[in-house]
């Protein structure tokens, strides 16, 4: 893929992340106190994969658009996987309220630390690069907990 293609793939990518993220935050509307917590909570989530596409300057100019590429559609599965949330209530073991979005979004963060670390061993990164934005990823997570509890 040349990298005028890969570089609108991975902004589509993350267009349509942050779409679904939106949706997914303006329907747990219930667990916010007020407005400026939900707009919190997606400024955390936005500015967790901002941090690693950012991250991407100290990479090697060859290594930018892989990296980018693949970590938008890592992005992107973190947030469709934040939908399964609506198909949990079909499975046939009973999962609701908070619960089920503690399966959502942990369904959300295993598969995203894999992708991400996949990513991370596939460009021959050093594996510091995984274990940083896990870290991120984590105080992510963690700061959005605190707006709901």
């Amino acid at each position: 893929m040349n990298a005028n293609k890969s570089t609108l793939f991975s902004c589509c990518c993350f267009i349509i992340s942050a779409a679904i993220t939106v949706f997914f935050i303006l329907g747990r509307f219930w667990l916010y106190d007020h407005i400026k917590a939900m707009w919190l909570s997606g400024i955390i989530a936005l500015g967790k994969w901002a941090a690693a596409v950012f991250s991407s300057r100290l990479l090697p100019q060859q290594l930018r658009p892989a990296f980018l590429r693949k970590l938008s559609i890592t992005s992107l599965w973190a947030s469709v996987l934040l939908l399964s949330y609506y198909l949990i209530p079909f499975l046939p073991v009973h999962v609701s309220g908070l619960h089920q979005l503690i399966v959502a979004i942990g369904l959300s963060v295993i598969v995203t630390a894999g992708l991400h670390y996949k990513t991370v061993v596939s460009l021959r990164l050093p594996l510091r690069w995984w274990f940083v934005w896990l870290l991120l990823s984590g105080l992510s997570w963690l700061l959005q907990w605190q707006l709901i509890l």
